[in-house]
């Protein structure tokens, strides 16, 4: 139905005061029912700015590194650790092998980046896991005679 029939069948009946009587109340509903309309595009707006200003804020948060400065490190700390000297009579062991499994998101921004999972996102398949073997080696002292 279109509307001008809609129009037509409304004022059907009805004398000239009467379809003006009606046709103020009509609008003043249509005009209340914009005002609330306005008002929910509104407060949706709102809620919309400050959900995506949450998500920003989380992803600022979460701790970011680089996939090569994560190795980098690693390799540093294990051959720091096979270089430290041993002392006489200290037990003294060496990194023999290590295994890294790390989980996190992957960020693209700026190069691939691994971000930490945040505390609420954990679960057991997401927590990354560092094994490794130590291997005891005995300290020879050469005396001269």
């Amino acid at each position: 139905m279109s509307l001008m029939t809609k129009i037509k069948e409304f004022f059907k009946g009805k004398n000239e005061s009467n379809k003006q009587s009606d046709l103020k109340k009509e609008l003043e509903k249509m005009r209340e029912q914009v005002e609330d309309l306005k008002n929910q595009v509104e407060d949706l707006d709102n809620r919309n700015q400050d959900l995506t200003s949450k998500m920003e804020a989380t992803t600022k948060l979460r701790p970011m590194v680089k996939i090569e400065d994560l190795t980098t490190h690693f390799k540093e700390v294990i051959t720091k650790l096979n270089r430290q000297p041993p002392t006489d009579g200290e037990n003294y062991v060496i990194l023999e092998q290590l295994e890294a499994e790390i989980k996190g998101g992957l960020d693209v921004k700026d190069g691939i980046q691994l971000s930490q999972v945040l505390p609420h996102e954990l679960t057991p398949q997401n927590i990354s896991s560092i094994r490794f073997t130590l291997r005891p080696t005995s300290v020879i002292k050469i005396v001269k005679e």
